[in-house]
């Protein structure tokens, strides 16, 4: 008589088999996985970067105005006829290190503040981004 099915011990050592090569996978996912945070993490900091720094040269160039909120879940640059948005991927916010949520950028390309934009991931602060009163460069932390 024939037997349809697996022995005790053969079933003991696939899921021992198993339990191994599951072991290696979670121990290499969960480095990815944080890898994969921080990389999300960098762009929205470069994104940020980009958005104040064409604003900047805009006016300057166009020897223009600009106005500049920096919302909860984005920041918006705008004037009469251009506007620039950039909107926050789920799970980040922005706060600024003082009350301040707008702000003006001059013909020169200057912005009329200093604060730090704070990124946060989660309630967990990922960047943050420092801005001078006439100064030509951010100063990412």
């Amino acid at each position: 008589m024939r037997k349809k099915g697996f022995t005790l011990i053969e079933v003991i050592c696939a899921l021992a088999i198993l339990s191994v090569f599951a072991a290696t996978t979670m121990t290499i996912i969960k480095p990815m996985i944080k890898i994969s945070k921080e990389q999300e993490a960098q762009t929205v900091v470069y994104l940020t970067e980009d958005i104040l720094c064409y604003g900047k040269l805009y006016s300057k160039y166009n020897e223009t105005y600009l106005n500049g909120v920096i919302d909860k879940k984005k920041i918006y640059i705008y004037a009469s006829g251009f506007s620039r948005t950039y909107d926050l991927p789920k799970g980040y916010e922005y706060y600024t290190s003082n009350s301040k949520k707008t702000f003006k950028i001059n013909s020169k390309g200057e912005i009329d503040i200093s604060t730090t934009i704070y990124l946060k991931f989660e309630g967990e602060n990922v960047a943050g981004i420092s801005i001078t009163v006439g100064s030509e460069t951010l100063n990412v932390k």
